[in-house]
């Protein structure tokens, strides 16, 4: 009994430890494009990364990192809030959810018109140039569509942008479930 007990725990230490090690890759390969040379990113260049503009969303998104209100983070802090998201229970379903939301045609490929309808719904003046600019994001190989592996990739390596589907994940319709995987991840 003392050995399950002892088997368990470190089967969660090793868990633990290779989420934590599997979010400082993911978000190293996303900081990359985020300039840290002064220590600090600044709120323009951080919707440069992203490809994102100025509107109540990103302001939101990015004043949940800047924890010291200082309108700059420090890579620490989009290590830990990139880590917060990424590892909230309910994440991987709610990026699967994201997708099926994107993919109106069913055909398991979002095309860039798919995911600028719904990127709209967060933020409804996005313009073609903008989307086009987001949709090289999640285009990873490049072949002008995105595939679900794609999909899911880009979120577990920006996992920030799950917060743009945040107006798909519930509809006005939707089951008190819907309702909690929305609390859950946001």
């Amino acid at each position: 009994m003392k050995t399950l007990k002892l088997l368990s725990f470190m089967t969660m230490i090793i868990e633990v430890h290779w989420s934590f090690i599997s979010a400082i890759v993911n978000a190293n390969i996303c900081s990359e494009s985020l300039s840290f040379h002064s220590g600090r990113v600044k709120f323009i260049d951080f919707l440069r990364t992203f490809r994102l503009r100025t509107c109540t969303l990103s302001e939101e998104l990015f004043g949940f990192l800047d924890v010291e209100k200082n309108g700059s983070i420090t890579f620490k802090q989009f290590l830990y809030g990139s880590a917060h998201v990424m590892k909230r229970p309910l994440f991987q379903q709610s990026c699967e959810l994201a997708f099926a939301q994107c993919d109106t045609r069913g055909h398991n490929q979002i095309s860039e018109q798919e995911l600028g309808d719904t990127i709209r719904h967060a933020i409804p003046d996005f313009d073609e140039d903008e989307i086009h600019e987001l949709f090289s994001i999640f285009d990873m190989d490049g072949d002008g569509s995105v595939s679900k592996d794609n999909f899911l990739c880009c979120l577990r390596r920006n996992p920030l942008l799950i917060s743009l589907f945040k107006p798909c994940l519930v509809h006005k319709d939707s089951s008190q479930v819907g309702q909690g995987i929305l609390e859950e991840i946001v």
